[in-house]
């Protein structure tokens, strides 16, 4: 599955369908790397009293999870005729280069990440006969509620000594139970991106580009 490079050929070669093509294939490959590197990230904290980092770096994995959805989705929609090939080459661009900054006013816009959440859903559920509704949207939400500086991140910080009347921080008994929470996010979330990786592969080998 994983591969060291993706050829483009010669430029002046390119055709649209061409670049569709491999610009899907090169965010398999950057979507892989960047959750290999989140899973290295997240193993390497565990223990250390730091489950805020630990439930951004889950919560990312789900974001690159929810791209791979998204293209399942979109993929599906061209195969079926409700979306245009330009629509599609358009979104796969988008996937791989957008960017929202000021430097760059001109470049394409990225995908909302709500979009790519609420997308990757609707794929997951086709594929399970709706057993797995909103898994994605309320896996991210929940870990958002620790990665954001609100109730559960700021719980999460301290443990309650009621026999001195005080919030104890930095308790590394206290986060262990994050810990393994956290690690099961990113297990699920694991698991449904490989499901999303074959779709990409099985989809993206019958359709005509």
């Amino acid at each position: 599955m994983r591969r060291e490079s993706v050829e483009f050929g010669e430029i002046s070669e390119i055709t649209e369908r061409r670049r569709a093509r491999f610009t899907l294939d090169s965010i398999f490959q950057a979507s892989l790397t960047r959750s290999i590197n989140l899973i290295i990230g997240f193993t390497r904290l565990l223990g250390l009293n730091n489950t805020h980092s630990l439930a951004l770096l889950a919560r990312g994995h789900f974001e690159t999870t929810a791209l791979l959805g998204f293209l399942c989705d979109q993929l599906i929609a061209y195969e079926k005729a409700r979306l245009t090939f330009e629509d599609l080459h358009d979104k796969i661009a988008a996937a791989m280069l957008g960017h929202s900054g000021s430097d760059f006013p001109d470049v394409l816009k990225p995908i909302n990440v709500m979009t790519m959440i609420e997308k990757a859903d609707r794929y997951l559920k086709s594929i399970t006969d709706g057993q797995c509704s909103g898994l994605i949207l309320d896996s991210y939400g929940w870990l958002s509620n620790f990665g954001h500086p609100n109730s559960l991140s700021s719980v999460s910080s301290f443990r309650l000594d009621r026999e001195k009347g005080a919030f104890v921080f930095g308790d590394r008994n206290a986060l262990k139970d994050n810990e393994k929470e956290f690690m099961n996010y990113l297990l699920l979330s694991t698991g449904i991106q490989s499901t999303f990786l074959k779709g990409i592969g099985e989809i993206g080998a019958r359709v005509d580009f």
